[in-house]
């Protein structure tokens, strides 16, 4: 009998029953890089944010390889880069595991709010570019008074602060992109990161707090910089444990 449900194990996972099958499918298989496709796009919305077709469109695995098999659980370890809509770039942990009840079970690791955050933009923004202007044309035709509210988003060049334990890492002109939830920072010149060996830093904004991360590194991965609040101070301003960031007119 072939039956399918969803399990959280570690932080959220997914299971296909398998029959008869003894050994749990390979880090590259369809099986578990479909159940990996399935996870994030429930973690970011599902069919709210896109169709089936493009979610997988969007949600690819790169380099998978199994980096450990333990023969008494049946469970094969794996990392692999996660490539979100062409261009963004995560490095991810999974397991892909067979039950006691012969149930395929797939867990991913080392992701933060704010990737998922980055991961729904990302696609969201694709599937947008994708879909005709004609019904954004009609609503402003409808509140001619829409566009005078606050922007939520933009591309502008400002002035920018980042430090890194005390130190200045960038001070001066910066592009600041303003996407929903996500402030990024880069350079004002497309060519050069915005600090030695990171392109540019992204906060994503809930309310008075936000996680900081720096993407696109010259291995064109992601790193964690952490939480940050935003200064009572100065309110451009985050601070986080051991950096701080401000964004000025």
């Amino acid at each position: 009998m072939k039956k399918s449900k969803i399990i959280i194990f570690t932080i959220v996972s997914a299971a296909l029953i398998t029959g008869c099958t003894k050994a749990p499918p390979k880090c590259s298989d369809e099986e578990t890089v479909t159940l990996i496709q399935q996870i994030i796009s429930d973690k970011i919305g599902g069919s709210a944010v896109a169709s089936d077709k493009e979610m997988k469109d969007n949600i690819k695995i790169n380099l998978p390889r199994a980096t450990a098999f333990d023969e008494n659980i049946n469970k094969y370890s794996c990392d692999a880069t996660l490539v979100i809509a062409g261009k963004l770039q995560i490095p991810m942990i999974y397991e892909s595991q067979i039950d006691d009840n012969g149930q395929h079970i797939v867990s991913i690791g080392g992701f933060t709010t704010g990737h998922f955050i980055l991961i729904q933009n990302a696609i969201s923004e694709v599937v947008k570019k994708a879909k005709p202007e004609v019904v954004k044309e009609a609503e402003n035709d409808i509140n001619p008074q829409k566009e005078s509210k606050i922007e939520t988003s933009y591309k502008k060049e400002k002035k920018c602060l980042v430090e890194s334990n005390g130190d200045e890492q960038f001070s001066g002109r910066c592009v600041v992109t303003r996407e929903s939830e996500s402030i990024t920072l880069s350079s004002v010149d497309p060519s050069k990161p915005l600090i030695d060996g990171i392109n540019d830093v992204t906060l994503f904004v809930d309310n008075d707090s936000a996680e900081v991360s720096g993407f696109l590194t010259e291995q064109g991965r992601s790193s964690r910089w952490g939480e940050a609040a935003r200064s009572k101070s100065d309110t451009s301003c985050w601070d986080g444990s051991d950096f701080k960031i401000c964004i000025w007119e």
